[in-house]
């Protein structure tokens, strides 16, 4: 679950533009006057699942970022999302290296127990994402 997590903040940013792609995507496919109807309408149909799926991911940064304090928020977006060591970081909070692993591990088993609340457990997210490579794939890269 913990590489859910970081995914999901590491991503946070791009995934506006891959709605952008699913949706030029559906542009493409409803201009594609030579395609069976049935056929154009099934993949719609898929297309517009994956942007559902897609927005409830960024939907998550903001509810998990929504549980943190400002504190715990800011050390996430530094180690996570800025690529910072805690030993880049330690002098921003005014701590030692070691107090800020607890602390940043303690914020990330607080939104991995939120997701659970929400029932997105690993099984679910797997099923959920393993189609969106650069979810998925970011995710395994993670682990």
């Amino acid at each position: 679950m913990k590489a859910w997590i970081r995914t999901i903040f590491l991503l946070k940013s791009k995934i506006g533009q891959l709605v952008e792609l699913i949706a030029e995507e559906m542009d493409a496919l409803s201009v594609d006057i030579a395609a069976n109807t049935l056929t154009v309408f099934t993949k719609m149909l898929a297309l517009e699942d994956k942007k559902r799926r897609v927005v409830n991911f960024k939907v998550f940064s903001t509810l998990l970022k929504g549980q943190l304090e400002k504190q715990e928020y800011s050390l996430i977006k530094l180690h996570i999302v800025d690529g910072k060591s805690f030993e880049e970081i330690a002098p921003l909070f005014e701590s030692s290296k070691s107090a800020l692993s607890r602390k940043f591990n303690k914020a990330i088993n607080k939104c991995e127990d939120f997701l659970i609340k929400l029932t997105f457990n690993e099984e679910r997210l797997v099923s959920e994402y393993k189609d969106i490579a650069l979810i998925y794939r970011t995710v395994q890269k993670i682990k």
